[in-house]
């Protein structure tokens, strides 16, 4: 009985250790999605939110070329205080087309008042 049990637990192994190797590799997705946008804005600011980073499965990776380009992480509702008083672009994601699409904001005077 013992040999039945270990045969059994053998081929048990073998079958899971294929079904691994099969994961990791053909059964897989993408390794890498990318999603680019230009954004031409006077002061280059940019709200990417939470919803759009999880619109695609798997770890996010964001990449921003520019001269002297700066990544501030925060709430979203503490992101959108930060930049009120000065004109924006959201991001958003177009799963359909695989675009990144922005979306102007324009400033909010009465808020630039009290942050000035």
């Amino acid at each position: 009985m013992r040999y039945v049990f270990a045969i059994t637990a053998l081929v048990l192994a073998g079958i899971l250790l294929i079904l691994g190797i099969g994961q990791t590799t053909f059964m897989a997705g993408p390794r890498v999605i990318t999603h680019s946008a230009s954004l031409q804005a006077e002061n280059g600011l940019a709200v990417l939110s939470d919803e759009t980073l999880t619109a695609v499965a798997g770890q996010a990776n964001v990449v921003v070329n520019g001269v002297d380009p700066v990544i501030a992480v925060g709430h979203d509702r503490d992101v959108h205080a930060w930049v009120a008083p000065f004109g924006y672009a959201t991001v958003e994601s177009d799963a359909s087309t695989a675009q990144l699409v922005l979306s102007p904001v324009a400033q909010d005077f009465e808020a630039a008042e009290s942050f000035a």
